[in-house]
């Protein structure tokens, strides 16, 4: 009986998998960025870079709601990982040279200056949700489809043959406003009732087996302009095999308290392993590549996983504790400035 009470942990567990599968695109296109062209990390490196739309699904498919707690609370958590891993960069790692002007850029979170870019589409997409959120509530059917369409539009013609940087590879917030419009339709309409299990699954083996025999056979010419069309976020298969993946999970009814409040964490992984301050990926990295394929891919897996559970207990032994002590007290001396600015315009009035 109690079980029932547990909501469906199938899109928690999915959230999990987004970050793993963003851990160990990292480890591949550091390889790739050191020069290695073996064909096992060209493939590796194409087919795992589904962790950003998938983790942008799900955040369209439950929607999000401004309130100051929320704003508070990203921006407090963002904080204080930037902090930590900085210190940990300057104290241990070695990788960076402790300065006041460092530390002060601390304050500022969701600037790219960690290597952390996805934090600052996230939050202007979070600050403008109760706009995105009215206009959908007021769209039909008809007129979501059309807005998709446009979205669509500039998004494979702008971002895709025009590279134009307003869109920057997806790196942007016409990006990740599509990809929370696509998650808000996909939810709005029950798209996930229509396809069968078994299609989808078939799909992406398809797909998946299509990507790597590609990445085998075509010459390197065809292999850059193939990649255009299934790697970068803004490609069309990107798009769709991340629906596909997603929609697969709304098969699935897991119910589970663990995976749920791990889950909460997730946020934790990237900002853990995602900055210049913490170099355990690309030790990682070059450790594996010294192992033939298999070995090697065992080895990327394997500490993606171990850097998974180091950011999640991390964040569940200390940042959950330092945050429940913080964020309450801002939280309410933000409530009370904003209630006397409130009170002294009605006076005015």
């Amino acid at each position: 009986m109690e079980n029932k009470n547990i909501r469906n942990s199938s899109f928690e567990l999915l959230r999990l998998i987004a970050m793993f599968s963003i851990v160990v695109y990292h480890q591949f296109l550091f390889l790739k960025a050191q020069g290695y062209a073996e064909t096992w990390i060209l493939g590796g490196y194409t087919i795992t870079h589904f962790g950003v739309p998938l983790f942008l699904l799900i955040t369209g498919y439950f929607g999000l709601k401004l309130k100051l707690q929320k704003i508070v609370h990203l921006y407090l958590y963002c904080f204080v990982w930037r902090v930590t891993t900085y210190l940990l960069g300057c104290f241990y790692f070695k990788t960076a040279n402790y300065t006041g002007g460092q530390f002060i850029e601390c304050l500022q979170p969701f600037t790219k200056s960690s290597g952390q870019w996805f934090l600052l589409p996230y939050f202007v997409l979070l600050l403008i949700s109760p706009l995105l959120n009215k206009a959908i509530n007021a769209f039909s059917k008809r007129e979501f489809i059309k807005m998709l369409l446009v979205f669509s539009f500039i998004i494979f013609y702008f971002g895709l043959v025009c590279q134009s940087p307003f869109i920057d590879k997806g790196h942007s917030i016409i990006y990740f406003i599509y990809m929370y419009l696509i998650g808000r339709f996909l939810k709005n309409y029950n798209v996930g009732e229509v396809w069968k299990r078994k299609y989808i699954a078939s799909f992406l083996f398809v797909y998946i087996a299509f990507v790597l025999l590609a990445n085998l056979f075509l010459p390197n010419g065809l292999l850059r302009a193939f990649r255009g069309l299934v790697f970068a976020y803004i490609a069309p298969g990107q798009i769709l095999s991340s629906v596909a993946i997603f929609l697969l999970f709304t098969k699935f009814q897991v119910k589970s308290k663990v995976i749920n409040y791990i889950a909460a964490s997730a946020l934790s992984i990237y900002l853990f392993h995602e900055n210049i301050y913490i170099p355990l990926k690309e030790d990682f990295a070059v450790y594996a590549s010294h192992f033939r394929c298999l070995d090697a891919i065992s080895i990327i897996l394997g500490s993606s996983l171990l850097i998974m559970i180091l950011a999640l207990t991390m964040d569940i032994l200390f940042f959950k504790y330092v945050l429940s002590i913080i964020e309450p007290k801002l939280v309410w001396g933000l409530c009370v400035i904003k209630n006397r600015i409130i009170t002294l315009n009605s006076i005015n009035e």
